[in-house]
């Protein structure tokens, strides 16, 4: 747009208000509210005059409002919450018909198929009311030999039956809808300015009324200016990505305001698709440090106190579902007076998997919170969180089910009193609920006075709410950020439209635009014409900036037609010094010593605060790289370690031995290579504080498969397993090994142990599967007790999950501890180790001591068999080791994964050789399978390097806790490995060493 052009609109503005001004019956009306505002401030700063009638600058919507409500004295104009009702009320009614198979009030309006859900369409059907009255006047004077302009169409029929009960309706209650009447104002004695009625939606309604009143109305048109721009003149700027976009925005409005000495106040920023960029907004001019304010309404309902009334109505209509009570209960926009409370009944809810209620055999909805709950008052755990349940729901029940919208203020206030503390609201909470029961207030007002009632007034009320918005008054000047069309008309001086791309800014109003584009052309409407370039010229003032991103966060986008593109800035290219934030990033990122980096850039000249205050954050956390005092415990956490390993475990023993350290399978899993995993994991049982939670937990089918073979092999101990027959069946199958697995798996869904225990729902839903488990688990055992020596059928159970506590070899200086999951004995003596995993087992190469090594420097990463075997040992001191297996066993593929394995050499070595030869033999042997670790098992002679391994480890690990050091800073620590993807890595604090630097 040419610098003439843009001139000429706010030289026309501003000349037709100073002509004006001195002429008290002079009123201006602009488009917004934002506009009539902003020009009346402007009349104050700009003109001799200190102040001004604020009534004389007047938005469009007031307009029409005050200026009809004149000419139909005796009546009210509808109230907007009334017409919402009445649409609601009508769609009852029809809804009602069709339920009783009585004619439908509307056949084609609303579909029979939704009429279930027809209440949904409360807000489109009162957005039809207002244009009824125009509709009705095109109709009547359509060509009728056209089928469409007559009433044996059904939409047209439902159009005029719509028509007649809303003006039956307003009649009867001295009521008037102000755009069915004609406007007359010529009997106020007032002359109305109306700027540039184009981008009115409605203007076509009340066009005809203003060319009868041409001396008390002036309209000034777009078209008005003399100088016209062409598409394709008016300049922007394009993006590869949006946030290359809004950095470059705030970098202009800095240098607006520094080197052009521009008021924050008089910038602008205009968003098209607020709802998607106002966080990215917000967060940018924070960063560059520019005040603002957002001048676009939040909903009551959206990340603000309104939200209770929302969450209230979720737990009603999803049945107290799991999510809808902890929404509600963790609400933190109004204060609870019992907060502790609520976060106990939700944990309640998440451990007992209260995800929903469900129907039982006969129909009946059963609720699963009374029910986890009711069951675990029995146990006497629950009870004070079941009687803060019935409360909740017996007042969200009152709120839900009022039949008047007093019932509901009555409702919320005994809510409030029963679990909000009304002292600790904040001020803006205060506020917006303040606003949201003068809402319900008017709600009842009118229904009162009007004698209307529809059936849910509570779902009503929320609709409205999740409807409008809200703005606080904002407590500092700044930068005014618009949502688009909002400030087109202002007197802001310096606008900047961001995301200024084809589809934003197209705008195209079409009168009566519920009907569709055919009914239009049949009652001889034209389609309108686009708005979008009188809103793109309005907004192109002495001072504009158009800009968009190819790349946005909504998705791909072009810029409009309307303008001329230019390249922005690449994001890639080397930022300048006024870009504070990307140059520090530069400066850092390119190494430096003292006020100069290596590649020569300078330290920035000056530090903003929000640096400064980031700077002095990381100060205070920091430790220097080479003060290893970090790396050991305090007091306190050593006598948590002692307790632990000793105490805690210790007086397991027999006799105690609460002086030893006791280490498990666990700790060194978690210890090696890095201890300070293991005092997070195992000592201080760190862990995600989550209240999320499924029906199932991830481990939770492993952990009922377990139990199962648990119990069957507890069954069995001190017998024989089953043996399979040559079919692969086991005799008399069904009579025998199906009902006492059946009776296992019965046993373990409703073990105690269970994460899942006291859950009903959880507990219905197993109990539906327990012949799935009965039958995963006869197909397993099928494998498993294969005759020798393909499986373990007909060996004897020697002990099934136990555990085992045994004194070390070295003058009893530590115990080792662990639970064995199966331990079985062959005819011969010989023992098999077996742990069951669900899916996967460790490779077999992190079970053995590395290929080739001395065990004195050998590396072990899995301790599981190596730790089972020594507690088999240490159990059975003085005696030759009578393990000949030891394995994993997947259940999901059932598979055997042998570590150690009896080989046929072994066992003929045994039995033909003389004691010193076999040892001699099996020595050799051991050490020949050693080498081929990688590839194979072992037998427990060519195991015995592992277990010299593994015996190196419990000696570095019980050492290092006496000697108080957990440091992470030694050479089997990997980062990029062991600490990239470590749970525990954002509190770590370790120092990394990063392309030669430690950091």
């Amino acid at each position: 747009m040419s610098e003439s052009e843009s001139t000429g609109i706010s030289d026309l503005i501003e000349s037709t208000i100073k002509e004006n001004l001195k002429n008290e019956n002079v009123f201006f009306i602009f488009p917004t509210d934002t506009d009539a505002s902003s020009w009346a401030n402007w009349v104050i700063t700009h003109t001799q005059k200190r102040a001004v009638p604020a009534e004389r600058f007047i938005a469009w919507d007031k307009f029409k409002g005050e200026s009809i409500r004149v000419v139909r004295k005796g009546k009210n104009s509808i109230p907007s919450l009334l017409r919402k009702l009445f649409a609601v009320h009508i769609l009852e009614k029809n809804q009602e018909a069709v339920r009783a198979n009585l004619p439908p009030v509307f056949e084609s309006l609303i579909s029979t198929d939704f009429v279930d859900n027809s209440v949904s369409f409360s807000s489109w059907i009162s957005g039809i009311l207002p244009s009824l009255a125009v509709w009705k006047r095109y109709f009547d004077a359509a060509d009728k030999s056209n089928e469409k302009n007559t009433l044996s169409d059904k939409e047209n029929a439902d159009l005029f039956k719509l028509y007649m009960e809303y003006g039956s309706f307003l009649e009867t209650n001295g009521l008037f809808e102000p755009s069915w009447e004609e406007a007359d104002f010529i009997s106020d004695n007032k002359i109305y300015v109306l700027f540039f009625p184009e981008l009115l939606e409605d203007f076509y309604e009340y066009r005809a009324a203003f060319e009868k009143a041409k001396e008390n109305v002036k309209l000034i048109f777009m078209d008005d200016i003399d100088i016209k721009s062409p598409d394709g003149t008016l300049p922007l700027t394009l993006y590869t990505n949006s946030r290359t976009e809004l950095r470059e925005t705030a970098l202009k409005i800095r240098r607006l305001h520094e080197k052009d000495g521009v008021e924050w106040t008089d910038i602008a920023i205009n968003v098209p698709d607020m709802e998607t960029y106002r966080p990215y907004v917000e967060r940018e001019l924070e960063l560059y440090c520019i005040p603002f304010v957002v001048r676009s309404g939040s909903p009551y309902t959206r990340n603000c106190a309104g939200q209770i009334f929302c969450e209230i109505r979720a737990c009603r209509q999803n049945d107290y579902s799991y999510d809808s009570v902890r929404a509600l209960l963790t609400d933190g926009y109004v204060p609870w007076k019992e907060k502790q409370c609520n976060e106990n009944l939700v944990r309640e809810g998440c451990n007992r998997k209260c995800i929903c209620s469900y129907k039982d055999e006969s129909g009946r909805t059963v609720d699963v919170w009374e029910k986890a709950l009711s069951s675990a008052v029995t146990k006497n755990t629950a009870q004070r969180e079941l009687e803060m349940y019935r409360k909740l729901k017996k007042s969200i029940d009152k709120f839900c089910g009022a039949k008047t919208f007093a019932e509901i203020q009555n409702s919320w206030f005994a809510f409030k009193d029963l679990f909000l503390a009304e002292e600790e609201f904040s001020e803006e909470s205060d506020l917006i609920l303040g606003q949201c029961l003068s809402i319900l207030a008017s709600l009842s007002d009118i229904e009162n006075t009007y004698d209307i009632h529809i059936k849910d007034p509570y779902s009503f009320f929320v609709s409205e709410l999740e409807e409008k918005t809200y703005q606080l008054q904002p407590k500092t000047d700044g930068v005014s950020v618009f949502a688009y069309k909002v400030s087109a008309a202002s007197a802001v001086p310096h606008q900047f439209v961001i995301d200024a791309n084809q589809k934003n800014l197209s705008i195209r109003y079409k009168p009566l635009s519920f009907l569709t584009k055919e009914k239009r052309k049949a009652l001889g409407l034209e389609e309108g014409v686009p708005a979008d370039r009188a809103f793109i010229r309005l907004y192109a003032k002495k001072s504009s900036y158009f800009s968009c991103a190819e790349n946005s966060f909504s998705g791909f986008k072009i810029p409009h037609s309307f303008f001329n593109v230019g390249s922005g800035l690449d994001s890639e290219k080397a930022p300048c010094e006024e870009d504070f934030i990307k140059y520090e990033e530069a400066f850092l990122k390119s190494g430096f010593t003292g006020h100069v980096s290596k590649s020569g850039g300078k330290f920035p000249e000056r530090i903003t605060e929000g640096q400064k205050e980031c700077f002095e954050r990381w100060k205070q956390v920091q430790v220097s790289a080479d003060n290893d005092s970090k790396y050991f415990a305090s007091e306190t956490l050593a006598f948590k370690i002692n307790d632990m390993l000793c105490e805690d475990r210790g007086k397991h023993t027999e006799p105690s031995s609460c002086d030893k350290i006791h280490v498990t399978e666990s700790d060194m899993k978690q210890f090696f290579p890095c201890p300070r995993k293991w005092i997070f994991s195992r000592v201080l049982k760190l862990e995600e504080d989550s209240l999320d939670t499924d029906l199932m937990n991830p481990s939770d089918d492993g952990n009922i498969c377990h139990k199962v073979l648990e119990l069957f092999m507890n069954r069995h101990k001190g017998k024989q397993l089953p043996q399979t027959l040559e079919d692969g069946t086991f005799l008399n199958e069904e009579a025998t090994v199906r009902p006492l697995v059946l009776e296992c798996v019965e046993d373990a869904i409703n073990s105690p142990e269970m994460s899942f225990s006291g859950s009903p729902l959880v507990s219905l839903v197993l109990e539906s599967q327990k012949k799935s488990y009965a039958d995963q688990t006869l197909e397993l055992l099928k494998e498993f007790c294969k005759p020798p020596p393909h499986g373990f059928g007909g060996h004897v159970v020697y002990a099934a999950e136990e555990w085992f506590n045994e004194a070390s070899l070295d003058g009893d200086e530590h115990y080792l501890m662990g639970k064995i999951d199966c331990i079985l004995c062959d005819d011969a003596g010989g023992v098999s180790i077996v742990d069951y995993k669900l899916k996967n087992s460790p490779p077999l190469k992190d079970c053995l001591a590395s290929e080739g090594e001395d065990t004195a420097t050998a590396e072990l990463s899995d301790f599981q068999i190596p730790m089972y075997v020594s507690l088999w040992n240490l159990k059975h001191k003085g005696e030759k080791s009578a393990v000949r297996n030891a394995l994993f066993f997947t259940i999901r593929d059932k598979k055997k994964h042998f570590i150690v394995k009896e080989g046929e050499d072994t066992a003929d070595s045994e039995n033909s050789a003389s004691p010193t030869a076999s040892k001699t033999a099996q020595a050799a042997a051991g050490a020949a399978r050693a080498a081929k670790t990688k590839t194979r098992e072992v037998d427990i002679d060519g195991f015995n390097p592992t277990l010299e391994c593994f015996n190196r480890y419990v000696k570095q690990f019980t050492e290092d806790v006496r000697n108080n050091n957990f440091s992470p800073k030694n050479k089997k620590v990997k980062p990029f490995k062991d600490c990239f993807h470590c749970v525990f890595s954002s509190i770590c604090r370790t120092n990394f060493e990063i392309s030669g630097e430690t950091i």
